[in-house]
């Protein structure tokens, strides 16, 4: 019956080494000639190349016509069984058919199917292959146990497989044999499935034991935050783009606004939709198996009022980008090589949530549960793609409902009450799960299911920040430092309530410092936190946070006049923290005018940074700092009317901004200025009544592009005279702003940050002049 006896004996001899991944997964078995190198889905860094090669070579396995191997995907059972009979080499002519009633005449897997149930290394149920059905772990154990006859080991091994579980021996042989082993908390997931990667590596260990050393580690999960490290990158969003960080901070993009412009857009039917926010800031990124997946608003629900994200993905090294689920995307999640995620349920009723599953292409989705979730406080930070309060933790889930907060399964089975009354805020840390309710605040030891209350009220939001968690009552601000017994109370009678207006602000750095501004109705409170210790203190009134940035060792935090309390004039402070030698200072700038809020920060490069506009007398002026010596200079604006700082470019160690003045009727004009130090103010480069952007020319000067209903563009000198006069481009519609980009020899025109409305070569432009 076997095709090659010799070659079988040898393989079912071997003592099958190698450390291990878990996992079986299974490939289409024909097409020896594939190349892995060629397969458009495996990557040079992914973690199972050299295996997936290797079984190529021996013509175990092959791809798909389209060229992909799709190695993260899971699994059957029919795939597993012509990989154990490519492997074995088993002959399958003139087999008994198994008689299967699943498994038709016409199925193309039929001889296969036989000649993998006679030799009794698969078995069906009864009458019943289930030759569809995806292939668990503990299967996959007793598969290959028996394909390579395996000397058995009935060793415990595992902390979720005991003596009594039905593949105990099968598992316990694997592991011995050193083809598979367990997770880092000592489990083997024995129900998890099992994909096509995964598999490829466990079926090397066991054919070609000569090559010994460590595989990698189990690659089931993904890593999700707002920041996701792999091989010395860490990934994360900037400014509407997909960038890579190194350890030497060199910055890397990964996916550019041209890149992502064509995903904003929407086809939203008959429900009306505003502008989203793109790629944003503030959003999770889920990184796995050489993937980075990530949400992308392109609208927002008029009904609902949030940003309805869809999920995308892209391999880490920029390319294969593709969208994978194509509707209202909240809280994505991986586990077991299975995408996890709730959407709203209605759009008028975003609370009416929907618990769904998907393949990791976004295929075979299906709903597993319908819930009334509770909704998440964003007082402290905007998770913007996380609308509901809950928390992953492995392959378990905690959420609040409408009524009471509850424990699941990742799949949605096994629900457990935690307690029994609806929560604001979920927080896991250190194996415990932090309840933060309108009755007061639960620490919950995740094993053993003890429940200790914390303090009594009505508690509103968690954040984490350094080694201590920020806890926000009805009345109180607290800090909780994870390894101390009690919670210091940083302020209290604050009269809070679900209803106020109040924010989060806080910036945190490399070197363990960080400043955090709290607004509540019209308080600012300030917090400048050096090693877990609150190093200063501050209170403003008629305050709000504005931005709050690093720059390098430096830590800044800026607060602006509250926008609701114009007619109370006051100072606007800036706060900056060198972390490096823990000194600190603060900058009041005093407000004049009440009509608008006096500052506006921009950062700039070369540790300065330029803060304008304000009124005073009949002047304006703008503040330049020096962040890394804390130094302020005030520098006058050269406008009479009201003036606005649009942006900056540094260039060549000299600061350029535009602003925008209104004249007496309102109408405003646009100006490109310059700051002159040796005069200790700014000077006009050059003005126009239309809205431009500007990009420094090679050649000297600067190209000033309009829009005036059609992009035009004129070149000007270093003294803002035209040298070459305006020239239309074409048409170009920016809808109230435009952005400008240079990459290489092409500048391109944004509108929305991400949506390319033109693209212009430097070459091209220069030739026409």
């Amino acid at each position: 019956m076997v095709g090659n006896k010799k070659e079988v004996e040898k393989m079912k001899k071997l003592g099958v080494y190698a450390a291990g991944l878990a996992g079986a997964a299974v490939m289409l078995c024909t097409a020896p000639e594939a190349d892995a190198a060629h397969y458009n889905d495996v990557s040079d860094d992914f973690w199972a190349k050299g295996s997936i090669e290797y079984l190529t070579e021996e013509g175990v396995i092959s791809g798909y016509p389209d060229g992909s191997f799709q190695p993260n995907q899971p699994i059957t059972r029919a795939q597993a069984a012509a990989m154990m009979v490519n492997a074995l080499d088993l002959d399958t002519d003139n087999r008994p058919d198994a008689g299967y009633e699943d498994v038709s005449n016409n199925n193309d897997r039929k001889d296969i199917i036989s000649t993998i149930s006679e030799e009794g290394i698969m078995r069906g149920s009864g009458e019943q292959f289930r030759p569809g059905e995806n292939i668990t772990r503990a299967q996959m154990a007793a598969v290959i146990r028996r394909g390579f006859n395996l000397k058995k080991s009935d060793e415990e091994m595992f902390t979720d497989v005991g003596p009594n579980y039905w593949s105990f021996t099968d598992i316990s042989t694997i592991a011995a044999n050193g083809i598979a082993s367990g997770y880092e908390d000592g489990t083997f997931r024995p129900g998890n499935q099992t994909t096509r990667g995964q598999f490829s590596v466990f079926l090397e260990n066991a054919m070609n034991p000569e090559q010994k050393g460590e595989s990698p580690a189990p690659k089931d999960d993904a890593k999700r935050g707002l920041e996701v490290e792999e091989d010395g990158w860490t990934y994360t969003i900037q400014d509407k783009e997909l960038v890579r960080i190194n350890e030497n901070k060199e910055k890397e993009f990964v996916l550019t606004r041209e890149d992502i412009g064509e995903d904003y857009t929407c086809d939203c039917g008959d429900n009306p939709a505003n502008d989203g926010s793109a790629l944003t800031e503030g959003t999770q990124l889920l990184l796995h198996d050489g993937w980075i997946y990530y949400t992308f608003s392109g609208y927002v629900d008029t009904h609902s009022g949030k940003d309805s994200f869809q999920l995308f993905r892209v391999r880490t090294d920029g390319s294969g980008k593709e969208k994978v689920i194509n509707e209202s995307v909240q809280a994505p999640y991986i586990h077991d090589n299975q995408l996890y995620y709730f959407t709203f349920g209605t759009t008028d009723r975003p609370e009416k949530a929907e618990w769904k599953r998907a393949d990791l292409d976004g295929s075979n989705r299906e709903s597993l549960q319908s819930m009334t979730l509770n909704s998440k406080n964003i007082f402290f930070d905007q998770e913007r793609d996380q609308y509901y309060v809950l928390e992953y933790d492995d392959d378990t889930m905690y959420y609040s409902t409408d009524t009471a907060v509850y424990r699941s399964s990742i799949d949605g089975s096994d629900q457990q009450q935690l307690h029994g009354e609806s929560a604001n805020e979920l927080y896991l840390t250190e194996g415990r799960l932090i309840i933060g309710t309108d009755e007061g605040l639960y620490s919950m030891n995740q094993k053993t299911g003890k429940k200790n209350k914390i303090r009594d009220g009505e508690f509103l939001d968690i954040k984490a920040f350094g080694n201590s968690l920020y806890i926000l009552s009805e009345h109180s601000l607290y800090r909780w430092d994870l390894d101390a017994e009690e919670i210091e109370t940083l302020e209290e009678n604050m009269s809070l309530s679900v209803h106020d207006s109040y924010e989060w602000k806080a910036e945190i750095n490399d070197g363990n410092g960080y400043i955090i501004g709290v607004d509540v109705e019209d308080k600012t409170y300030i917090y400048v936190i050096q090693d877990e210790k609150v190093a200063e203190r501050d209170v403003k009134d008629n305050r709000y946070h504005g931005n709050a940035y690093t720059d390098g060792d430096i830590v800044f935090l800026q607060l602006e006049s509250f926008r609701y309390h114009r007619d109370k004039a006051g100072n606007t402070v800036i706060y900056a923290m060198n972390t490096g030698d823990g000194t600190f200072e603060s900058f009041e700038y005093e407000q004049v005018s009440s009509n608008e809020p006096s500052l506006v920060t921009h950062l700039a490069e070369k540790d300065q940074f330029l803060a304008a506009e304000r009124r005073h007398t009949d002047e304006y002026h703008a503040i330049v700092g020096d962040s890394s010596g804390f130094q302020w200079e005030e520098w006058s604006l050269p406008f009479e009317n009201e003036a606005e700082i649009l942006g900056h470019e540094y260039i060549n160690n000299v600061i350029y901004a535009r602003a925008r003045v209104d004249d007496d009727r309102g109408e405003p004009s646009y100006y490109l200025i310059r700051l002159n130090e040796e005069e200790s103010q700014f000077e006009i480069l050059y003005g126009t009544e239309d809205m431009f952007e500007f990009i420094e020319r090679k050649q000297s000067g600067f190209y000033i592009f309009k829009d005036k209903n059609e992009m035009t563009v004129e070149i000007i000198n270093e003294n803002g005279e035209t040298t070459n006069p305006e020239k239309g481009l074409g048409d170009f519609y920016s809808y109230g702003g435009f952005t400008l980009e240079q990459r290489g020899d092409t500048i391109y025109a944004y509108t929305h940050g991400v949506v390319i409305h033109g693209s212009y070569s430097i070459g091209a432009l220069e030739e026409r002049y």
